[in-house]
């Protein structure tokens, strides 16, 4: 779950930042009457924005990967902690 808000979040964010500066772009473009500039920013950002979510998916099935290695075999993956795996999951007081 933790990994999971932490994605999310990161998403969000740069989600809302990436619409700021697509906005900003359209009002350069029509302020200076050039419509090329938002049709190339468009294009840009729609990259980004796949590659953003491509990214992201990736380092979301690696940290599955990780939690599934954790909890089926004990071993802690390079990169993370073995504090930070069991963050993953809330333990129901007995």
């Amino acid at each position: 779950m933790i990994g999971y808000v932490g994605l999310t979040f990161a998403n969000t964010l740069i989600a809302i930042g990436s619409l700021v500066l697509l906005v900003g772009a359209l009002f350069a473009s029509i302020a200076l009457n050039n419509y090329w500039l938002i049709a190339m920013t468009g294009v840009l950002w729609l990259f980004t924005m796949f590659a953003w979510a491509y990214l992201t998916s990736v380092a979301s099935q690696v940290y599955k990967g990780a939690l599934y290695l954790y909890a089926a075999e004990g071993v802690v993956a390079e990169p993370y902690s073995q504090e930070m795996l069991d963050m993953a999951w809330k333990f129901k007081k007995s």
